[in-house]
């Protein structure tokens, strides 16, 4: 379960925020029945949480590149990943540098009225800012002649410690949010 919901935001950081969480590829939870005010409230937090997490969909994307591009060249014979990510990245990070400013933008025009969205848009500009700095660094720390594989480390331990951090982020507010947002969020994202 907890997997499910740190994947429902830590998602969104992202890479998989546009992943399915209602199965057949849908971006949506599956229908909530309401029956009464605190499922209504439940169910407006669900909607809030998947338009929040939507909102960085295309950072989550460009993210997924550059994560695909540094897994391939690990499983490359040396020279050869060297030369993948000194192809690759760049570009790459080029396009990250004008995607994660409109994604953090998109992200803080939201106005989620359920404390659960409202916590989460919080949580994710934090991460996306973080995310965005650590790219940032590692397009400077890229050198056209250099071993790559210094600054991509780098990176990836940055990234490895912000994914911890929005763990725990994920697991407080989850305890601070009123029960029938939680309870609606658990059940609609249970499989994620």
């Amino acid at each position: 379960m907890r997997i499910g919901l740190v994947l429902l935001f830590a998602a969104a950081l992202p890479g998989s925020m546009a992943a399915g969480c209602a199965g057949e590829g849908s971006a949506e939870p599956d229908a909530l029945p309401v029956v009464d005010r605190g499922d209504q409230l439940g169910a407006q937090a669900v909607r809030e949480v998947v338009a929040v997490r939507t909102a960085g969909a295309e950072a989550g994307v460009v993210s997924t590149q550059i994560f695909a591009v540094i897994s391939a060249a690990g499983q490359q014979p040396p020279a050869a990943g060297r030369r993948t990510l000194r192809r690759e990245l760049p570009p790459l990070l080029a396009v990250a540098a004008a995607v994660w400013p409109r994604s953090s933008e998109t992200i803080a025009g939201q106005a989620p009225r359920s404390e659960a969205a409202r916590l989460q848009r919080a949580i994710l500009l934090r991460a996306v800012r973080s995310e965005q700095a650590s790219l940032a660094r590692l397009r400077r720390e890229l050198r056209p002649a250099g071993d790559p594989w210094p600054a991509v480390l780098r990176f990836g331990r940055r990234s490895d410690e912000l994914r911890r951090r929005l763990a725990g982020e994920i697991d407080a507010m989850m305890a601070a949010i009123p029960a029938n947002e939680s309870e609606a969020l658990r059940r609609a994202f249970a499989g994620g």
